[in-house]
C-alpha cells in the first residue's frame, strides 16, 4: 500500500511549481481565533476538519499513487509540521499543537524552538496504516516523528495523549535522553494529555474534581514504581482511574514539590520520581508511616480546595432551553427545531451525531447546574441518551417527563425569586 512518506518528496517537487502545496501558519490561525471544542470521539459528521479525503466512497480501497496531494501545515516557532492528505485535518491538528506548545512555553518555561527540528506529525488514513495501534512515535537522528492512525473513529483522548507523548519526548531528547520515546513516564503522559484537554474544555475540570472525590487514591507506588513500556510502544491507558489520578498527582507535584518546569526537567535529565520526592520532602520520606500517608492526604487536600463553579438559576434554565433547540438544513433551508421534532427525522445522517454531542456537553456541565434544575437536566439527558435506539412512543414519554420536570423547576425558581424579592 502506498504510504504518505513515500509521496512527500514527489509532492514537494510537483506542487511547489504548481502552487498547490498548502503551507499554513499556526500563528495566523491562532490570531484568527480558530479554537475548537472537540468531543470524545472525532466524527466526520460532528467536526469537518478531521475528515480524511484519501479513501474512496466505501473507505476500503487505497488511492492510486497519483492522488491525492500531500498537504503540509507548518507551525510558528517550529513546534510541529503536520502532513496530511486533507488540509482541514492538518489545520485541525496544528491548532491542538498551538494549545500544547503555548502551555509548555508559558507554564514550563521551555522554548521548543531551542530544538533543531519541529516534531513531524503524519496523519495516516486507516486504509494505509500497516499497524493496529492508534499511533506510533519514533526518534531517529534527532527527528521526532509521530504517526497517527487517522479516521472518523480517531479517539480524542488517545489523540491528545499522542501529541503530549511526542512533545514530552522532545523535551527528554533535548535534555540528553538516549531513548526519549520510552523514557517519558506513562503517568506524566496521561497527566499532560489531560492538561491539554482541559485547555480546550475547561468545564471538565469541575467534572473531574467531583469524579475524583468519589475515588480512593491509588498507592503512591503506582507512580513511583512504574513498569517500563516496550520500546517505541504507544501509551494505551484503559484505566480511567489511573489517568484521572495521574492528572491530580501531577497538579499536586507542580504546586507543592517543585515548579512544573523543574519537575519535568528533572525527570527529563534522568532523575527518578522517587529521588525527586526524597530530595523535596526528606523528613517525610525518612518516616515510612508519613510517606504512606503523604499522597492520600495530598489527594484529598488538592481536590477539596477546588470549589466547582455552579450556574445560577437563570443560567441553568437558559442552558437547558438552548440544549433543546436545534438547527438543521432540510431541503436546502435552515430550520429551527425542538428536540421532539427530531424524532421524525432522526435517520438523517447529521441528526444523531449532533444529539450525541449535546448529550456529552450536558453530561459535562450537569455538575454546574443549579440544584433546582438538576432533575430537569437529568430527564432531558435521559431523552438524549435514548434518542438513537428507543422507539418513538418511548421518546415522546421521555420528552414529556423532561418537560414536566422543567415546569416544576420553573415554578420553584419563581417561588425562590419571590421570596428573595427578585
Amino acid at each position: 500500500m502506498p504510504h504518505i512518506l513515500s509521496r512527500i518528496a514527489a509532492d514537494f517537487l510537483s506542487l511547489s511549481t504548481s502552487g498547490k502545496l498548502f503551507r499554513l501558519h499556526m500563528g495566523l490561525l491562532a490570531a484568527a481565533g480558530f479554537w475548537l471544542l472537540i468531543p470524545a470521539t472525532i466524527h466526520a459528521e460532528d467536526e469537518k476538519a478531521p475528515v480524511s479525503t484519501v479513501s474512496t466512497a466505501n473507505n476500503t480501497t487505497p488511492p492510486t499513487p497519483e492522488e491525492p496531494h500531500v498537504f503540509l501545515n507548518e507551525g510558528f516557532g517550529s513546534y510541529f509540521s503536520v502532513y496530511s492528505y486533507d488540509p482541514k485535518s492538518a489545520a485541525y491538528v496544528v491548532n491542538l499543537g498551538i494549545t500544547l506548545a503555548r502551555w509548555f512555553e508559558n507554564e514550563l518555561k521551555w522554548d521548543a524552538t531551542s530544538s533543531n527540528r519541529p516534531i513531524r506529525v503524519e496523519l495516516i488514513p486507516r486504509v494505509e496504516a500497516t499497524w493496529t495501534e492508534p499511533y506510533r512515535l519514533n526518534s531517529n537522528a534527532g527527528q521526532m516523528t509521530l504517526w497517527i492512525r487517522w479516521g472518523n473513529d480517531t479517539n480524542w483522548e488517545t489523540f491528545t495523549r499522542a501529541l503530549a507523548h511526542a512533545y514530552l519526548a522532545r523535551v527528554f531528547q533535548v535534555n540528553g535522553s538516549s531513548q526519549p520515546v520510552d523514557a517519558v513516564p506513562t503517568w506524566l503522559i496521561a497527566a499532560l494529555a489531560r492538561e491539554l484537554i482541559v485547555q480546550t474544555q475547561p468545564a471538565l475540570l469541575d467534572a473531574w474534581t467531583r469524579e475524583a472525590i468519589q475515588q480512593q487514591p491509588l498507592p503512591l507506588e503506582t507512580f513511583t514504581d512504574e513498569k517500563a513500556r516496550p520500546s517505541f510502544a504507544p501509551v494505551l491507558i484503559s484505566d480511567e482511574k489511573f489517568s484521572l489520578q495521574a492528572f491530580w498527582f501531577w497538579r499536586h507535584l507542580r504546586r507543592e514539590v517543585a515548579p512544573q518546569s523543574g519537575m519535568i526537567m528533572a525527570l527529563a535529565k534522568g532523575n527518578s520520581l522517587e529521588n525527586i520526592l526524597t530530595l523535596a520532602k526528606p523528613n517525610i520520606w525518612k518516616n515510612p508511616d508519613q510517606k504512606n500517608l503523604w499522597w492520600p492526604i495530598a489527594y484529598q487536600q488538592i481536590l477539596r480546595e477546588r470549589t466547582p463553579t455552579s450556574m445560577t438559576l437563570a443560567e441553568s434554565r437558559e442552558y437547558l432551553a438552548d440544549a433543546a433547540r436545534f438547527v438543521f438544513s432540510l431541503d436546502g433551508v435552515d430550520k429551527r427545531l425542538l428536540a421532539p421534532e427530531l424524532i421524525a427525522i432522526r435517520d438523517i445522517p447529521a441528526v444523531k451525531p449532533e444529539v450525541a454531542r449535546r448529550q456529552r456537553l450536558l453530561k459535562i456541565n450537569i455538575s454546574r447546574a443549579n440544584i433546582v434544575w438538576h432533575n430537569a437536566w437529568r430527564s432531558y439527558g435521559v431523552f438524549l441518551e435514548n434518542f438513537p435506539t428507543a422507539d418513538e412512543a418511548t421518546l415522546h414519554k421521555l420528552w414529556a417527563a423532561a418537560q414536566a420536570d422543567a415546569a416544576d423547576a420553573t415554578i420553584l425558581e419563581h417561588e425562590i425569586n419571590r421570596v428573595l424579592g427578585e
